[in-house]
């Protein structure tokens, strides 16, 4: 079936299920529900601020990706939060991100209120189920929209972090559309294409094509690129309009790439899709996730990009909440790990690939020298960093200058091996 044959039918499903009488009340009903459990849980959040001797004059919030708040003073521009379903493995949590740093110490002072206020119901379900509900989608880095289509995949990654319950997953047509639509509405620019692995999805030209005609100037696919070797599947991809492919690849060999994603052959489709891409001018970015297993290949994966002419190389660490507490012992040190970046940042120079580290799967801006601060993400975005319940600050890093662009590092990691590896400034 081809994209328009494909639009069309996309077209006459939604607006019949969206027409039915039925369907109409059964939203509306939806919506004076969820606007009943907004005014509720807005004043569990905020009755902490009642304590404040300068309270906010006025309190706006709106269910939109999860629970929005905007708190104004006197004169300041407003305190703006975000509260988002984080899923875990075992349970659901939730997340808060700063829209922008508080202003000055009366927003700080309300900030902390409401910090202990939102830890106080790390337990009720009910909260939980609400941010669900929202619309909440888990946080991720940099400025994409992110749509998790599948959780299938055709590898078997160890340290694969999309796992357990998965409520950002968007499996069924009608949620994509309203999640896309509202991604476009809020302004997102970029869309990538998430799993699982996304080039499984049968229809993923159609969604592209999507994307692109509700305003998206940017489409990106995080794949591990097996699938694109296929005759004619990367054409047709970008005929739909991608852009860009955030290429999943650990080492610059056969078999530990292989062995890393326990699917004998990845390799050599990557180097079809790889030669492929590079034909048709696509732009491709490669993800290198660090381990221990691939800690000293960094080397030869530069090597094989520049043979491949590509120019951009993405450096995550492997997420603690990952891998199973008994293997926590095994993912590499912090101080190695900044080692061996450090080198691949001035060998990816000489080679002429920018390497970037990304924000919460990376390393924190502090473990590396600070005339590389403009590798990091968070370094160079003007949006303050988001506050996650997996991530926490170090006791050392109470005074660092750093804090205000830094997410922090796992807590599972420091936990287990302190904070004497991080340096704050």
């Amino acid at each position: 079936m081809n994209l328009i044959a494909l639009s069309q039918r996309h077209a006459n499903m939604t607006a019949n299920r969206l027409h039915h009488p039925s369907i109409v009340a059964a939203a509306r009903k939806e919506k004076r529900v969820l606007e009943q459990r907004l005014k509720y849980w807005t004043r569990m959040i905020t009755l902490p601020l009642l304590q404040e001797d300068q309270k906010p004059v006025r309190v706006q919030s709106w269910a939109e990706h999860g629970l929005r708040l905007a708190l104004f003073g006197l004169d300041e521009e407003p305190l703006r939060l975000r509260f988002f379903l984080l899923p875990g493995q075992d349970r659901n949590r939730a997340g808060m991100e700063l829209q922008h740093s508080p202003q000055d110490g009366i927003q700080k002072s309300w900030l902390t209120r409401i910090e202990a206020a939102a830890k106080g119901l790390e337990e009720n379900e009910d909260w939980i189920g609400f941010l669900l509900d929202s619309g909440g989608l888990r946080c991720s880095s940099g400025d994409a929209f992110s749509l998790r289509m599948t959780r299938r995949c055709n590898a078997a990654c160890s340290f694969c972090n999309a796992r357990g319950q998965l409520h950002d997953l968007a499996e069924e047509s009608d949620v994509r559309e309203r999640m896309l639509a509202e991604a476009a509405r809020q302004g997102s620019e970029l869309v990538s294409f998430t799993g699982g692995e996304p080039t499984l999805e049968p229809e993923l030209a159609y969604w592209i094509e999507r994307a692109k005609t509700l305003g998206f100037s940017r489409v990106e696919l995080q794949t591990n690129g097996v699938a694109l070797a296929e005759p004619g599947l990367l054409a047709s991809l970008m005929e739909a309009g991608l852009d860009h492919i955030l290429l999943s690849l650990h080492a610059g060999t056969k078999t530990l790439h292989d062995d890393m994603l326990k699917l004998p052959g990845a390799f050599e489709a990557v180097t079809r899709a790889m030669e492929l891409a590079r034909s048709q001018k696509l732009d491709v970015t490669v993800n290198c996730v660090i381990l221990r297993e691939n800690l000293q290949a960094l080397g030869g994966l530069l090597e094989r990009m520049h043979e491949w002419k590509l120019e951009r190389l993405m450096l995550s660490y492997v997420s603690p909440d990952a891998v199973s507490e008994a293997e926590l012992n095994k993912i590499p040190r912090i101080r190695e790990v900044a080692q061996v970046m450090t080198e691949a940042i001035h060998r990816g120079s000489e080679l002429g690939i920018t390497v970037r580290i990304p924000g919460l799967c990376g390393l924190p801006i502090c473990t590396l020298d600070a005339s590389l601060m403009s590798h990091f993400d968070e370094a160079i975005d003007e949006r303050p960093p988001p506050r996650i319940p997996s991530r926490r600050y170090g006791q050392s890093c109470k005074d660092c200058s750093l804090q205000s662009r830094c997410s922090g590092f796992w807590t599972l990691y420091l936990d287990r091996f302190g904070d004497t590896e991080l340096s704050p400034r």
